[in-house]
């Protein structure tokens, strides 16, 4: 008995480690992506053009880079790319207060250019090697689930408290911290066999592999799942902003959105705390129906919530649940029950329609925003986001139709 006690001391201080990686990363996305517009003005840059560029950059590109990455992820040299990922996201952060203090324009587009790609890398890298632990995958998931979530409202918290003190070059360099921190615990973090046999893509093969994955229901399941969680908290994080700031004080509508941010997170946190109970009780046909539901019922709330302001709180707290319940969702379909060398591949499929998603979206909104007006613009959405659901419960119930065969 005592060895297996051994074992399992082991796989959980390993699980931990791996679940406090999830915390620092998705920490230091959300404070980064929140502060490089602060970066910008500072500098004294305020072409719209440029500031969309950058979040392209930071968001879309590196999403879209993921095909040169797969090679990597499902092989030996997977703790190798983290590692390099990890230091390139500190020295990226550190880059970035530095060009904006000096005025460097072209030195701040490289590093948000290298923070954005090297954090692709790293976030699927992660969610490989999560998948690969050892454990009930349900509770593991909920918990990657609530270690985003937390990461995010911790890092929101501690951005607006420095910048409220002033303090706002402080953020970069406990965001380089936190990476080299990051880097340190990957360093120690040996992966153990996962039972799997790692495969060695070659580059050129990487469009078959995609495809090869994506021809599986739960990767499509999976796929669209991850848009509607893209675009859930795109509009939260951003659009809703954009919203507050038209019929709001700016200081004002930066508080509101602060906190609703904060609450949507917290509500995500509980979720991903209670996953596996509620999964368990209605299962995967079921969540994915309430996530879906719930990404419409959300959106068509805040195409009035311009006019009644107190609708901002049940939609953001659906979108808390819609996040919480979909990042555990998505990861267990795109890897639960695949061979263990190929989970890089199938989570590099399942987030491509985001990152396409995700350099188109704004811009779409911005325009059909200024056509239209904000109700249409959400209804809109609302629309797309249904549509979309449909696909993803299509998907959803063919992969369980697959699983019974």
């Amino acid at each position: 008995m005592r060895p297996s006690s051994s074992t399992d001391a082991e796989a959980g201080r390993r699980s931990a480690a791996t679940l406090f990686c999830v915390f620092l990363l998705f920490g230091v996305e959300t404070a980064y992506a929140a502060g490089l517009p602060l970066a910008v003005s500072q500098a004294g840059w305020t072409d719209p053009w440029f500031v969309s560029l950058l979040v392209a950059l930071t968001n879309g590109v590196g999403l879209l880079m993921l095909p040169l990455f797969i090679a990597l992820i499902d092989s030996p040299l997977r703790r190798a790319l983290m590692l390099v990922s990890g230091v390139l996201m500190a020295i990226a952060a550190a880059a970035t207060w530095i060009s904006s203090e000096q005025g460097l324009e072209l030195l701040l587009v490289v590093a948000v250019l290298v923070f954005g790609i090297a954090r692709v890398a790293a976030t699927v890298s992660l969610l490989a090697q999560l998948a690969g632990l050892r454990g009930d995958a349900t509770l593991l998931q909920g918990l990657n689930g609530a270690s985003q979530r937390l990461g995010s409202a911790v890092a929101i918290a501690a951005l607006s408290s420095a910048l409220a003190a002033g303090l706002w070059g402080l953020v970069y360099g406990v965001i380089t911290f936190a990476m080299l921190l990051w880097a340190a615990i990957i360093w120690m973090l040996r992966a153990p066999s996962s039972g799997g046999s790692p495969r060695r893509w070659m580059l050129r093969d990487s469009p078959r592999v995609l495809l090869e994955a994506l021809r599986d229901p739960r990767v499509r399941a999976s796929a669209y799942l991850n848009v509607v969680i893209l675009m859930s908290l795109l509009v939260s994080n951003s659009l809703v902003g954009l919203v507050l700031e038209r019929r709001q004080d700016s200081a004002v509508a930066a508080v509101m959105l602060t906190a609703l941010i904060v609450a949507r997170d917290a509500t995500s946190v509980v979720t991903g705390l209670l996953y596996r109970r509620v999964r368990r009780r209605v299962g995967q046909q079921a969540t994915l129906t309430l996530i879906a539901a719930a990404a419409f019922v959300s959106l068509a709330i805040l195409a009035f919530a311009p006019h009644v302001e107190g609708l901002y709180i049940p939609a953001f707290l659906l979108h808390g649940f819609i996040v919480g319940a979909g990042i555990a969702t998505t990861n267990l379909l795109a890897t639960h029950g695949a061979d263990a060398g190929a989970y890089g591949a199938r989570l590099a499929a399942s987030q491509l329609p985001a990152g396409i998603a995700l350099l188109g979206l704004p811009l779409v909104f911005g325009v059909v925003l200024d056509l239209v007006g904000v109700t249409a613009a959400l209804l809109a959405l609302a629309v797309a986001i249904a549509c979309i659901g449909g696909l993803m419960l299509s998907a959803g119930a063919a992969a369980l139709n697959s699983a019974r065969r």
